[in-house]
């Protein structure tokens, strides 16, 4: 007699979000296995997501790279340094220039240990950038540098980790190296000068080759004459394309007896002497480059050679011949690069003489016409050119700044435009404030700009070398040991920055931090404050009496928020007037700021003592333009009335305002900012207070470290007078709100482990919620929360984010519906959303993905709150249009098609239930019917296939028309049927189809009824799965 089946209705709760860590045969009740295109936004009801809609028509710029939230507005950036506001009113973006947003990090670390003093030795005594190069191969970098016993030392470091792989020493008494790529042989060719750069003591030019994972360095070439001492240095490059199909060619430019420039040349694949090629010069040379040809063509190597007696000149060389100079410019300097595009046009940075930070670029072109292009106005170049690989149309270089005592000494990256005349030549980030040194440098030395052309994957990115602070001070007898810090700066967008809001502004952080004030992009603040001002007695009649003054300036800036803006106070100058009682004037001489892009609103501030007196009043404000020059103001207020006026701000001990050095993270808390500089990554620094009428400016000395445990800090958070700071394992807080402006009173503890073995691995994963602080570690998402409990978030989508290749790489938090989203721009699923939330059992946490049409093209994600008035924030995206041009959309509620890009795409919501188990894992059981109630909202196809007993391939389809599903204005509520009745689990894939309005929803689920029986026993098996 056959059994029957013990018959019962059975909910299905569809409540737990999806689970991807748990074996899918084992997921519970309640998980799912998918749940694409659905939101929880309401207990018990699964609804399908909003689409998204275009916000206006942006006709150009051809690119948005990045996008910027202040307040109610929203502003999309583009690399060329346009600027387009949205007009929510009228739907459409107004555009201009603006100035340029730095360059975006995509990684920072310290290299080393290196255990040699780097260049302090033989060549000029100092800890200084002048005896290194820095190359990269296919996988690693190679750093030569000369060591203070005269050695050369080649470390070998891996490229994505810093971690030096090998280290060879190339014994002899050298003054000066270069390194070189043999991209044919996959090894490192070191060249180095025996030529004494402190007397007339000539030298040979040596070349070494130095291949990976070998122990030795084999001599392959000394150069047929030796090179000039008295500190003339040379150059070198390698040329892939030698014209004859061969193995490219090494070429090495110095200067021989006589005065003689010559061109020595190695051949690429044996290593033999090439017969060098030579040219008389009319005197002796100082700066020598040598610009390297375009990979694809014949050999031709522009040499370029400055000198007091001759200016500088521009020689071609095809390697059998050199000609007479292409060009001749009166200036002459000791520091002049140069590099060649594509097409053969060559361009030449030199400094100006009479200038110490100005720069002044020619560009010859492959016909030997000469054009002179803007000059950079804040430094000196102090690397080689690198060309853009993506756009021709520009270059890089490290510039070097000085100022008159050495406390300012710094270095710019300098984007640079390759045409004349269009002032396309902003810094884009400025490192090592104060600590780099005065002395010139003979370029390719650290820091360094390294070719990433080699690397496969990566010519959107360009890698640079950095120079720490040396451990000591800058005395030949000392011991120096500097660091060096390997950083990568993406050139392909905002997957490199990340953005904050405070006080009415948006920052972003890169080679120096930003503001979006609502109407430009320019650097927060100032990046330079003003040199020491020069002071003379003015001739002709004045008020002032005979004494000792003193005088001081302060760059200001009001941006359009209202805020002041004002810069480190420069140093105070002094003066003694012997005129009569009430006779005399003071001249004040100023550089001016030249690191400015036009819209910064920018004036001088003269403050002046009293007579014999100390106290600093304001006497007046000047104008200054970004142009460079030197501003000339003369003081005549009488002391009577100087008594009255504003003291300068730093009187009363408030500490020089400072902006971080290339910071990698930024958060706020309250009316303070805490930020990691790039180039000093072990410590996290803090701002001043952020009071009404101020702008956010920093302390230069205030910081906590987290040196322990080896790591360095990757990001940063701030809650509830918490001070966060996070290494790639490890998590430091501090409590407290810290000092006031003078550092008094200073109520900021020092940092203390929260964790030593969880950590976050980039800053723009760090999310900070109502419920604690997300962030993205080597082991997955985790939720720091502000019980200080460290909980595992992101084990559901473990299968989606894969540690060691998370392809995630925007991050935004929507405080309104407390998710957060991780969009990709490859991955599947393209979005990723966690949903935090709190009931009886505390707080819950439930995963969901989304689909994203565009997904390839997409630039950024954040998220606003301005739309039409409503406070409530929506995700906005930024993307590349596939027909050209940018697209800026947003999550649209009461729209259900994905309309960024054409064509649109329906937002399909589908969710796949867990295993359900009829009776236990292997049991059997019946299913007479599923039961579906929820609500419909438009003419729609409701669909559900079902597999059984945990097959891959699904047996059957369900569908059911809106039409029937409510035929007679009834309820959302029908029952499926399934032909396979008997069976030991079953799973339902439910999707939405065949709608006829792609801008209605289509209906929501709120819950699923089984009919089904239980039988005893187990699954009925084939005989053959019977041991």
């Amino acid at each position: 007699m056959a059994e029957h089946a013990q018959r019962m209705l059975v909910g299905v709760d569809l409540g737990g979000g999806v689970d991807t860590f748990t074996e899918a045969k084992m997921v519970l009740p309640g998980s799912l296995l998918e749940a694409q295109n659905v939101r929880y936004n309401r207990d018990g009801v699964i609804q399908r997501s909003a689409g998204r809609a275009a916000l206006g028509a942006m006709t150009s710029p051809s690119s948005v790279d990045k996008l910027l939230v202040r307040g109610e507005q929203l502003a999309a950036y583009s690399s060329d340094g346009t600027l387009s506001r949205y007009d929510a009113e009228n739907n459409r973006w107004i555009g201009k220039k603006s100035g340029y947003l730095p360059v975006p990090w995509a990684t920072a670390r310290s290299i080393g240990p290196t255990s040699n003093t780097i260049g302090s030795g033989p060549f000029f005594g100092y800890a200084s950038d002048v005896a290194s190069s820095v190359v990269a191969g296919r996988t690693e970098l190679a750093i030569a540098y000369c060591s203070d016993a005269g050695a050369c030392v080649v470390d070998i470091v891996d490229a994505f980790t810093g971690h030096v792989k090998q280290s060879f020493t190339i014994s002899g008494t050298f003054h000066d190296c270069r390194i070189a790529y043999s991209v044919w042989h996959s090894e490192f060719l070191v060249v180095v000068s025996e030529a004494d750069p402190w007397s007339a003591t000539a030298g040979a030019i040596k070349a070494y080759t130095v291949k990976p994972n070998t122990t030795s360095a084999t001599l392959v070439w000394t150069s047929p004459t030796n090179a000039l001492g008295n500190g003339v240095g040379f150059d070198m490059c390698f040329h892939p394309n030698d014209g004859a199909g061969g193995y490219g060619t090494f070429a090495v430019l110095y200067c021989a007896a006589g005065n003689t420039l010559t061109l020595g040349m190695i051949d690429g694949d044996t290593y033999a002497n090439i017969t060098a090629v030579t040219t008389g010069l009319a005197g002796v040379p100082k700066g020598l480059a040598l610009a390297t040809p375009p990979p694809t063509a014949a050999r031709g190597f522009k040499c370029i050679a400055s000198g007091a007696a001759f200016g500088t000149k521009c020689f071609f060389s095809n390697g059998s011949t050199i000609t007479t100079a292409l060009f001749t410019v009166s200036a002459h300097t000791d520091v002049v690069t140069a590099c060649q595009d594509d097409a053969g046009n060559c361009y030449v940075s030199q400094t100006t003489s009479g200038a110490s930070n100005k720069t002044s670029r020619y560009k010859i072109t492959s016909g030997a016409s000469v054009s002179s292009l803007d000059d950079f106005l804040v430094g000196v170049p102090a690397s080689k050119i690198q060309l853009n690989k993506v756009d021709q149309g520009l270059a890089y270089q490290w510039m070097k700044y000085r100022d008159s005592n050495g406390t300012q000494n710094c270095y710019f990256l300098a984007r640079l435009s390759l045409s004349a005349g269009n002032n396309d030549h902003q810094p884009i980030a400025r490192v090592l404030y104060g600590k780099a040194i005065s002395w010139d440098a003979i370029v390719y030395g650290v820091p360094s700009i390294v070719d990433f052309s080699n690397f496969t994957g990566t010519k959107k990115s360009m890698m640079t070398v950095l120079q720490g602070a040396p451990l000591t001070g800058l005395l030949v007898s000392e011991t120096l040991k500097t660091s060096l810090h390997l950083t990568t700066f993406g050139l392909d967008g905002a997957t490199g920055w990340q953005s904050a809001e405070a006080g009415n502004t948006a920052f972003v952080t890169g080679g120096f931090l930003a503001k979006f004030d609502g109407t430009s992009v320019t650097e927060n603040g100032f990046l330079l404050a003003p040199d020491k001002p020069t002071l003379s007695a003015a001739a002709g009649t004045g008020v002032l009496a005979a004494g000792t003054y003193l005088v001081a300036v302060v760059f200001e800036e009001i941006d359009a928020a209202g805020r002041v803006h004002r810069s480190a106070t420069s140093g105070i100058a002094s003066i003694t007037l012997a005129g009569g009682a009430g006779s005399s004037k003071i001249t004040v001489q100023v550089p001016s700021y030249g690191a400015a892009h036009p819209d910064k609103n920018m004036r001088i501030a003269y403050y002046r003592s009293q007579k014999d007196k100390s106290i600093l009043y304001r006497e007046g404000v000047g104008a200054m333009t970004p142009t460079g020059g030197t501003i000339t103001v003369t003081l005549t207020m009488a002391d009577s009335s100087l008594g009255a006026m504003e003291q300068i701000y730093t009187q009363g001990g408030q500490w020089d305002n400072y902006q971080p050095s290339a910071p990698i993270a930024l958060a706020f808390d309250k009316n303070r900012a805490t930020a990691i500089e790039g180039d000093n990554l072990g410590r996290a620094i803090f701002s001043k207070r952020m009071i009404p009428g101020n702008a956010l400016a920093f302390f230069p000395t205030y910081y906590r470290s987290a040196e322990v445990g080896g790591d360095e800090l990757t990001a940063v958070a701030s809650a509830l007078s918490r001070k966060f700071a996070f290494k790639k394992r490890g998590i430091f807080v501090a409590t407290g709100d810290g000092a006031d402006d003078t550092l008094a009173a200073d109520t900021l503890s020092q940092f203390e482990d929260q964790s030593k073995d969880i950590g976050a691995i980039d800053p723009r994963s760090v999310v900070v919620t109502q419920e604690g602080i997300l962030f993205r570690s080597l082991k997955g998402i985790y939720l720091l929360g502000l019980d200080g409990s460290i909980n595992y978030v992101g084990a559901d989508v473990f299968a989606y984010s894969d540690v060691d290749d998370f392809k995630y790489q925007f991050a935004a938090f929507n405080r309104d519906t407390n998710e957060i989203h991780f969009v990709s721009q490859t991955a599947t699923p393209a979005v990723l959303v966690l949903k935090l939330f709190r009931n009886k059992r505390g707080l819950q946490f439930k995963w969901t993905t989304g689909t994203l049409n565009g997904q390839a093209n997409v630039k950024d994600v954040a998220v606003w709150g301005g739309y039409a008035g409503s406070a409530e924030q929506r995700l906005v995206y930024a993307l590349n249009a596939t027909s050209g041009g940018s697209v800026v959309g947003m999550d649209t509620p009461g729209v259900y098609s994905d309309a960024l890009i054409s064509p649109s795409a329906h937002v399909q919501q589908l969710i796949t239930t867990n295993w359900i188990k009829l009776n236990g894992i292997t049991g059997y059981g019946r299913l007479w019917a599923i039961y579906v109630l929820g609500n419909s909202y438009s003419s729609h196809q409701f669909k559900c296939d079902i597999a059984y007993d945990y097959e891959s391939t699904w047996a059957e389809t369900k569908a059911m028309s809106s039409v029937n599903a409510t035929i007679g204005n009834s309820p959302y509520l029908f029952a499926m049927e399934p032909a396979r009745t008997q069976c030991t689990a079953f799973r339902l894939r439910i999707y939405d189809a065949a709608y006829t309005n792609a801008a209605k929803d289509t209906f929501d689920l709120a819950g699923l009824m089984l009919d089904v029986g239980v039988y005893s026993g187990q699954a009925r098996l084939r005989a053959e799965k019977s041991v």
